[in-house]
């Protein structure tokens, strides 16, 4: 019964513009939290990592924005929905897709040195032409810093396409925005960023949802920004 009413809460969001607003605020209730509590009913939720905990949690707290009837914001919700429902399909892997590349690009961005990570963060923004990838900036980035070199200066205003002082500074608040995340969901702001949201974006709908979920009764803690250690082989 649970799975018919996601299903059919997906049918209102995927032609939203046929139904008024409370309407469509109920089918994303639906969507999201019914799909929560099947995942725990199925006993998948147990089993999942953290940073896909992140993502459903994030589902859930994005219920609301339907109520502005704006397309993107819909068709986000809806696409979520669904990805996420496809962990108790027959033969699903239990996570979420680019979980594991969104822990590596997190790894990586930890161990480069401040500048260019500040460089890489700030060029994660809402572009005018196609943007450098998340991943393809981290790469080079990468090679650049072990060769010792640093990035070159930034232009000082907007005449620059790319690479401004105002990205550095942006790309600065963003990492620091990073860090106090709970390791979880930097890896899932991480992805988002990768897959071409906005990296301040990112960053402020997880703070965002981590105090929305507290209406559900979830406490985060913050300020946890370490993998947690992996427990060590009996000898």
């Amino acid at each position: 019964m649970r799975v018919e009413r996601i299903a059919d809460a997906l049918s209102v969001l995927a032609v939203f513009g046929h139904h008024n607003v409370s309407t469509v605020l109920a089918a994303a209730h639906d969507a999201t939290l019914l799909t929560w509590d099947e995942l725990r009913a199925r006993r998948i939720w147990a089993g999942l990592a953290e940073h896909d905990r992140a993502s459903v949690y994030r589902l859930v707290g994005r219920a609301e924005s339907v109520r502005t009837m704006r397309a993107h914001l819909v068709a986000e919700l809806a696409r979520d929905a669904a990805e996420v429902g496809l962990l108790w399909a027959p033969g699903s892997p239990g996570r979420l897709p680019c979980g594991e590349d969104a822990e590596a690009l997190l790894t990586a961005l930890a161990h480069l040195p401040r500048e260019w990570r500040v460089a890489v963060l700030g060029g994660q923004r809402p572009p005018r032409s196609p943007r450098t990838p998340l991943d393809e900036a981290v790469r080079y980035a990468v090679q650049q810093a072990e060769a010792g070199l640093a990035p070159p200066p930034a232009a000082r205003d907007w005449a620059a396409e790319w690479d401004r002082e105002e990205d550095r500074a942006r790309g600065d608040l963003v990492g620091e925005r990073l860090a106090r995340l709970p390791y979880g969901w930097q890896v899932d702001a991480v992805r988002r960023m990768a897959l071409g949201t906005d990296a301040l974006a990112a960053v402020s709908d997880a703070a965002l949802t981590i105090n929305i979920i507290r209406a559900y009764g979830v406490y985060l803690a913050w300020n946890a920004p370490h993998q947690p250690r992996r427990a060590q082989p009996a000898p």
